[in-house]
């Protein structure tokens, strides 16, 4: 471009240099309120046709630009997206297996601890990105889950699994999280019921104050009914709820007004919860109780969310063997912790 009519001001502001620039425009410029480039004369104005001109060529320049950009339809928009994300997948699924066989030579050799943690870390992050992955599914066609073959599933050890793939998260965050009782329960549930304890975990991190554990208790019920659960209760410190928030804490972007004041959320994570427990015919309720006073001036009060798992007739459970902790983690399922 001609520099004709280009003008720029520096001046100071505290410490820091700014910077204004601008076009002088013959006919809209004020020669009184601009200054000339120290230790010249140079300071010219660009003509009012010139400059339109200028407009002109811009304006045509965007528009060729967008018209050269097609648009994807809707259908093609999802088609895109779908296959990101299959791609995703394949490429988490390369991280979590390099991690897997990293962790075994690991084991197997004498290096620091922290090595060691932080191949782990790896590993339980992988895992994260892939129930991150599945509550998009969820979330897109919950529908399509329901043709998907059911298997045992090991309560307890994919409890313990989220607790171990969270411990960097938790140990960051100064928030303990233990198991109290324990249960050889397999249940027949859908692979997307994984990602259950890992956002329950999360969550309860996510908004308890350091050095306030969280605890997933198991233990067998019985209702007036003469049925059997198992309840797995999260239990942790958390945001009070106000009246009529308890009721709205599944609802999809909801959060409560306490809850709000803490941290930063979308609102989707005990929504998501609610999905896999209707695909699992699973109870799901929250309750807030005990006050235990205010941290940065929000109050906080214990905080339970208690999934109430039906058992067969007559309370009897199926105990297969529990399924085998990930590669490296190096825990024993079905033990008190």
């Amino acid at each position: 471009m001609d520099p004709a009519g280009f003008s720029a001001m520096p001046f100071l502001w505290g410490d820091k240099w700014i910077v204004i620039c601008g076009v002088q425009v013959d006919g809209y410029c004020d020669r009184k309120r601009t200054k000339k480039v120290v230790g010249t004369d140079f300071n010219p104005l660009i003509p009012l046709a010139s400059f339109m001109d200028l407009v002109q060529q811009h304006r045509a320049n965007v528009s060729a630009q967008k018209s050269s950009v097609r648009v994807l339809s809707a259908v093609e928009a999802q088609e895109f997206v779908s296959f990101t994300m299959h791609e995703i997948r394949k490429l988490n699924l390369q991280i979590k297996s390099q991690a897997e066989e990293l962790i075994t030579k690991l084991n197997n050799l004498d290096v620091p601890h922290d090595a060691r943690y932080q191949i782990q870390s790896i590993f339980g992050t992988s895992t994260l990105i892939s129930t991150r992955l599945d509550a998009y599914d969820l979330h897109v066609n919950p529908d399509a889950f329901l043709a998907e073959k059911r298997k045992k599933i090991s309560v307890y050890g994919k409890f313990e699994k989220a607790r171990h793939c969270l411990s960097m998260l938790a140990q960051r965050s100064q928030v303990p999280i233990k198991c109290v009782g324990q249960t050889g329960l397999s249940i027949k549930g859908l692979q997307i019921f994984e990602i259950l304890p890992f956002i329950l975990l999360e969550n309860a991190i996510k908004y308890s104050p350091a050095d306030h554990p969280v605890e997933v208790v198991f233990r067998n019920t019985h209702s007036s009914a003469d049925k059997s659960f198992l309840e797995v209760s999260t239990v942790s410190v958390g945001p009070d709820l106000l009246s009529g928030e308890a009721e709205r804490v599944f609802e999809n972007k909801f959060r409560g007004e306490y809850a709000k004041r803490v941290k930063v959320g979308t609102g989707t994570g005990l929504h998501f919860v609610k999905l896999v427990c209707d695909l699992h015919k699973i109870q799901v309720a929250v309750s807030s109780g005990e006050h235990v006073g205010y941290f940065n001036e929000v109050p906080y009060s214990k905080f339970c969310i208690t999934l109430s798992i039906p058992l067969r007739a007559g309370g009897k459970t199926d105990s297969p063997k529990a399924e085998k902790p990930p590669v490296g983690l190096q825990f024993e399922v079905g033990a008190s912790t």
